[in-house]
């Protein structure tokens, strides 16, 4: 085994790695799979520790666990902490209350450890745009690298005992141990990247692979040294590959992932410099040696600055600005390096002198990210003025279920608006996006003599094509609907015939419909011309940014508005199916709550103060409220169409 693994080149590998990781995050065009940075650490990491580990058992026959834990956390807490709490700072001066929720949780979570089990626990997917700027999302790869120092270590010590009272070779134990690691999972990034991706990506089950193929680089013998340059352009060709070709569609880790973690294997085998390695004699001058010393201070900077900058100035000029925020992040980096983690390093502050004061200051470090985290989260819930538009916001979310209640075949859910059982009347009938509309129809019958009679089922349009996860959960579901759908037909029967039922509404979310719902929805509408009833189809509303709140509130109404162009482009094929269907039948007509959400050609999420969504596409009380005017021609037609029995 290797006696040395201080290599400048290794350096180097760091400098690779951050500057992908900050290359894809800033956005620069021809690093959308900087992303395999990480692979890049996470194998250096395990070839560096498992190196250490290996040679101090051979030369002491044991592992002082006790020493290594003290020197991760001088090396890892300080810098980590740092960082920390000039975020959750920075997120008491810059982010709105639900943003500092969301910073608190997660702030707290990483200063346990579990930065990515957070992340797997609220299924926050890397890739995702609407979970792409949380200020410690970049935290889980210390969770996951912490993990790795936690079970590792103890496993090699416990192995190394166990060969030494058997009197064998302690290091085939362990070589064996790590090698049934690499292969076991590396199997379950395979299998789980596709069906849970979250988890494979986020586990260290399933990174645990990617720090075993360095420890097992650290057991092994050297390479020719005839091999080594070739082997060396080879490796650097493998990583410069995943960071140009790889993307946010790439399925990961999977087996994609051997690209970066073969490429570093075979650079870091190929020796240092004046051993014939040339990718070597680059990764060991000095700029890349100043970069990777500082790369994981980088690393801690680079991200918040991004994440905190787009949610307060948005997309406008974000290559320019995150690059400018990338090298205020380097700047930290240096100073952070040269002020506070070096001196602690070389043992220069008392506090970190001995091995007890280590363990004393780690726990108090921990202690005040967690402490000042909890902080930010009591500060968040502190009572907002009433009728601002952060109340509104919160207010919409708790009261959803008693403001726009589904009406289905569940005891005491029968839902009717408007005049008594002698009047005439229509039928509101869908999902979640029927239900919505309860408050403006209501508004806009008045005290007229006009009864709706509301039919709604969460996630069950008329095209009976629920979108629930899971086989055994859609089968039910499935089941369900149908039921419901079945029953509203037979409502829409008997009231044509004895209950003076003049037309149909219906209503859904066909934006997010899965493929064939439009057949289907054609047999309801032939069902009921058959009936003698008018139908009026809703094509659905605006699909609101996933920052659609905290961007009204920051910078108003209009400027963070949609064109009504964007969001009819974006409905154009829903648009197409609905028109399709409706033109079939003379009875049959195309409503557009665009005409009360989008005036002036823009659909904003707030006007004069009042919030009209209440997520990113439903909408508030307020929103269905302002769809009165343009429902009122619709209602009126509806109920004076001729009845035919």
């Amino acid at each position: 085994m290797t006696s040395n693994y201080r290599r400048r080149e290794i350096d180097g590998l760091r400098a690779v790695a951050i500057l992908a990781v900050v290359g894809y995050h800033i956005g620069f065009p021809v690093m959308a799979g900087g992303y395999v940075g990480v692979d890049i650490f996470l194998v250096v990491s395990g070839y560096v520790i498992a190196g250490l580990l290996f040679r101090e058992q051979n030369e002491t026959g044991s592992i002082a666990l006790k020493s290594f834990y003290a020197r991760r956390f001088r090396r890892l807490l300080p810098g980590f902490s740092l960082s920390l709490l000039a975020t959750i700072l920075l997120s008491f001066a810059f982010l709105l209350p639900d943003e500092q929720i969301s910073v608190a949780k997660s702030g707290a979570a990483a200063a346990l450890f579990g930065g990515n089990i957070y992340s797997w626990m609220i299924n926050q997917d890397y890739f995702l745009i609407d979970n792409q700027f949380p200020p410690f999302r970049h935290l889980w790869t210390l969770g996951v690298e912490e993990q790795f120092y936690i079970f590792f270590p103890v496993s090699i010590a416990i192995l190394a005992k166990i060969g030494f009272r058997k009197r064998a070779a302690s290091q085939n134990w362990i070589c064996n141990f790590v090698l049934m690691t690499v292969v076991v999972s590396l199997g379950m990034s395979i299998l789980l990247s596709k069906q849970h991706s979250v988890f494979a990506y986020l586990m260290p089950f399933t990174r645990a692979w990617e720090f075993g193929a360095g420890a097992l680089l650290a057991m092994l013998p050297s390479v020719s040294l005839r091999l080594r340059p070739v082997l060396a352009i080879l490796g650097f060709a493998l990583i410069v590959l995943a960071i140009i070709f790889f993307d946010d569609a790439t399925p990961y880790p999977s087996f994609f992932a051997c690209l970066p973690v073969v490429g570093t294997m075979v650079i870091i085998a190929s020796g240092r410099p004046h051993e014939g390695n040339p990718v070597g004699h680059v990764l060991a001058s000095s700029p890349m040696q100043a970069i990777g010393r500082l790369s994981y201070g980088w690393y801690l900077w680079h991200w918040p600055l991004i994440a905190i900058g787009h949610t307060v100035w948005g997309e406008e000029a974000a290559l320019v600005r995150n690059t400018g925020l990338a090298f205020v992040a380097l700047v930290l980096a240096g100073l952070s390096w040269h002020f506070i983690e070096r001196p602690i390093l070389e043992s220069k502050w008392r506090i970190f002198a001995t091995q007890r004061r280590v363990y004393l200051s780690g726990a108090l470090l921990i202690l005040c990210c967690v402490g000042i985290s909890l902080l930010l989260w009591a500060w968040a819930l502190r009572p907002l003025p009433d009728g601002s538009l952060l109340a509104q916001s919160r207010a919409n979310h708790a009261t959803a279920a008693h403001d726009f209640p589904f009406c289905n075949d569940r005891p005491g859910t029968v839902c009717e608006i408007g005049a008594d059982a002698s009047a005439p009347a229509i039928l509101l009938w869908g999902d979640s996006h029927a239900a919505q509309l309860s408050k403006g129809f209501e508004q806009a019958i008045g005290k007229s003599q006009i009864r709706v009679i509301i039919r709604t089922m969460g996630g069950c349009t008329p095209a009976g094509q629920p979108r629930m996860a899971g086989p055994e959960r859609q089968s039910e579901f499935v089941t369900q609907c149908a039921a419901f759908n079945d029953g509203s037909m037979a409502i829409a029967r008997d009231l044509s015939a004895h209950g003076n039922l003049r037309g149909v509404v219906i209503a859904g979310d066909w934006n997010s419909e899965r493929a064939g719902w439009s057949g289907p929805l054609a047999g309801r509408l032939k069902q009921l011309a058959s009936l003698g009833l008018r139908t009026v189809l809703v094509t659905d509303i605006p699909l609101m940014p996933a920052d659609f709140v905290n961007c009204t509130i920051r910078r108003g109404e209009s400027a963070c508005a949609l064109t009504r162009a964007l969001v009819q482009q974006r409905s154009e094929e829903s648009h197409f199916q609905l028109n399709r269907i409706s033109e079939r039948y003379p009875d049959a007509r195309l409503w557009s709550p665009l005409d009360g959400l989008c005036p002036a050609q823009l659909c904003p999420a707030a006007i004069n103060g009042r919030f009209l969504y209440r997520n990113r596409n439903h909408l508030s009380v307020e929103g269905s409220l302002l769809l009165a005017p343009s429902a009122l021609p619709m209602v009126d037609w509806l109920v004076h169409s001729p009845v035919m029995h």
